[in-house]
């Protein structure tokens, strides 16, 4: 396996822990690095449930349970904003409940023009991805064929693919290519 060397992971991926206040708050980064997260993991430190995920391509407000087999939620007490060094959360207990504590895995993507479809049977109805990091999202309706390929922006193959039906409910789906 072909492994690539990234100068400043920062640029890229950021971990942010942070205790809750029950009302909107807004969270930067610590590092030296700014990043505009495209991809928000946030999971209650002292809880077994409640994963969610938020990402830029679906927008805010909009999160998936990463722990269960549910759709798409939209939920204006959730994520509310995607900031130039962070994000922001309002009042969900979920994922600001006044003193949990929580942690947020946040990825950055980025490019989110001029995807190349050369080849892929699917072409995304949004996506943000970026090529360095080797990081992609990306929204699509499935023809219900088999082994259709959806276009992904990234300059190879990817290694490691999840996805999630976002409409009813649905296992996640986890592949290694």
């Amino acid at each position: 396996m072909a492994y690539t060397s990234i100068d400043d992971p920062e640029l890229y991926f950021q971990v942010k822990l942070y205790t809750g206040t029950g009302s909107s708050q807004a969270l930067t980064f610590d590092g030296e690095e700014d990043m505009q997260p495209d991809f928000v993991w946030i999971k209650e430190r002292d809880d077994t449930s409640a994963h969610n995920s938020y990402d830029s391509v679906r927008g805010v407000t909009k999160y998936i349970y990463v722990d269960e087999n549910g759709g798409e939620v939209t939920d204006a007490g959730s994520l509310t904003a995607f900031g130039s060094n962070g994000f922001t959360v309002n009042n969900d207990p979920y994922i600001n409940e006044s003193s949990s504590t929580y942690v947020s895995y946040c990825w950055k993507g980025g490019t989110t023009s001029g995807i190349d479809t050369t080849g892929a049977e699917i072409t995304p109805s949004g996506y943000s991805f970026n090529q360095t990091s080797g990081f992609s999202i990306v929204a699509y309706t499935g023809t219900g064929t088999d082994n259709d390929g959806v276009a992904h922006g990234l300059n190879a193959a990817p290694s490691f693919v999840i996805s999630k039906k976002r409409s009813g409910t649905g296992a996640w789906v986890v592949k290694t290519c």
